[in-house]
């Protein structure tokens, strides 16, 4: 389902999470695998200071 929806042609996605800091939890590929298996091991953390932002300039800084 990733595929068609979120890679399109010739995209590809990635995962990112945050919390105190971010990190990368998959780097960019057009294989939906990974991606799926790093979404499945994704696991909340403890409200302290989300650094939502600093990851999407991560995110868009990279690639």
């Amino acid at each position: 389902m990733l595929q068609p929806l979120i890679f399109g042609e010739r995209g590809c996605a990635a995962l990112v999470a945050f919390e105190e800091r971010m990190w990368w939890l998959q780097e960019c590929t057009d294989d939906s695998d990974p991606l799926v298996r790093a979404l499945d091991n994704l696991r909340p953390g403890e409200y302290k200071s989300a650094h939502m932002l600093d990851a999407v300039h991560e995110a868009l800084n990279t690639g």
